[in-house]
């Protein structure tokens, strides 16, 4: 009589990249963190910014700490999402695109209205703003392929509404600007500027929309977001566990650059869906960065990539189907690396700097 055995060490012999795959998986739902968790051995004088000279952003640094295990993925394993873009007709702009064009035309209609000495709280300077409005509309319509005549009209509407808020806005600002779309360290002659913080140097890029100068003479940094002013709100508090750093750079970069005192830094939401908000965060507020970013590039000197602890997180990361994320037709999100993390995380030692980040607002 035949015996029936068991062949998988044969099969996983056979085929080292099955085995090297179930042995991922293996450490994957092992009790302990592991490379395959995001756990590597420490290498500060390659990965840490503060000692191997790496050029960094807010993005990035916002990026870390909403995820290290997605930074992880994206700057250290270098992975990218294949290149794939889905055509979807009943939309023109993407998110992205649609609030690089906002940009644009807040930068220029400011730009515009100086040049012909209008005055932002003029009635005119509406005008101008819808000027400079259909004149990127223009250019953007030589970028990406409109899907129909229909949609391009209705996004359009929209975006005038938009122009013609942004124009409200702009009647309340109380300092005048000095600059706009001031860039650093992306090259072209533009060097990173270096911040001191502990246990380093800090080497930093960025681009800030601009510059006012206050009555007091002091500078306040001004930053267009044209979404949701959702995530800023008082409940996430100054820092949303390390995901909002933008304040605390720009304010340290602009008095470097400027040599001026700077009261702070403002989020402006000139839109319709903004409200025409604005969400300011005084230096003295921000006394804390320096711990925040001490403890963030303390992950990465100490390999501790680990996952985030929430599953929102995940809801727009480039590598969610390696973490087998869902998102189901409510928005609702299911994050097997997160659900883990937020229920074993406390109990692990790994998780301190995170979870400590995640503490610094409650």
């Amino acid at each position: 009589r035949g015996i029936l055995r068991a062949g998988t060490g044969a099969v996983r012999g056979a085929y080292p990249g099955l085995d090297a795959g179930l042995a991922a998986r293996e450490a994957r739902f092992s009790p302990g963190l592991t490379a395959h968790d995001g756990r590597i051995e420490p290498r500060p004088e390659l990965l840490d910014p503060r000692v191997s000279g790496r050029v960094v952003s807010n993005s990035i640094l916002e990026g870390l700490a909403a995820c290290p295990l997605s930074y992880f993925y994206s700057k250290v394993l270098r992975v990218r999402p294949p290149d794939d873009p889905e055509l979807d007709p009943a939309v023109w702009l993407n998110a992205a695109e649609r609030g690089s064009l906002l940009h644009d035309v807040y930068e220029h209609a400011l730009r515009r209205a100086r040049e012909r000495e209008i005055e932002p709280a003029d009635d005119a300077f509406e005008a101008v703003a819808l000027e400079v409005l259909a004149e990127q509309v223009d250019r953007w319509r030589g970028k990406v392929p409109a899907p129909s005549e229909v949609v391009v009209s209705h996004e359009v509407d929209a975006l005038r509404a938009d122009a013609r808020s942004f124009a409200r806005h702009v009647r309340e600002d109380e300092g005048t600007w000095i600059d706009l779309e001031s860039v650093f360290g992306y090259g072209r002659g533009q060097d990173p500027v270096t911040l001191e913080i502990a246990g380093g140097e800090l080497r930093v890029c960025g681009r800030m929309d601009r510059i006012d100068e206050r009555k007091d003479g002091r500078l306040e940094i001004v930053d267009y977001k044209s979404g949701s002013t959702f995530s800023y709100s008082a409940r996430f508090g100054t820092w949303h566990g390390g995901r909002h750093l933008q304040h605390l750079l720009y304010t340290r970069v602009a008095a470097i650059l400027y040599g001026k005192p700077v009261a702070g830094m403002t989020y402006h939401f000139p839109s319709v869906r903004g409200q025409n908000q604005r969400i300011p965060y005084g230096v003295e507020r921000l006394a804390e960065g320096e711990r925040v970013l001490e403890a963030l590039c303390d992950l990465i000197a100490r390999g501790l990539f680990v996952a985030s602890d929430e599953a929102d997180d995940c809801k727009w990361c480039d590598h969610r189907k390696i973490c087998r994320v869902e998102i189901d037709d409510w928005n609702a999100i299911t994050s097997p690396p997160a659900d883990w993390a937020k229920a074993h995380g406390e109990g692990i030692e790994e998780y301190g700097g995170l979870l400590k980040l995640r503490k610094l607002d409650r």
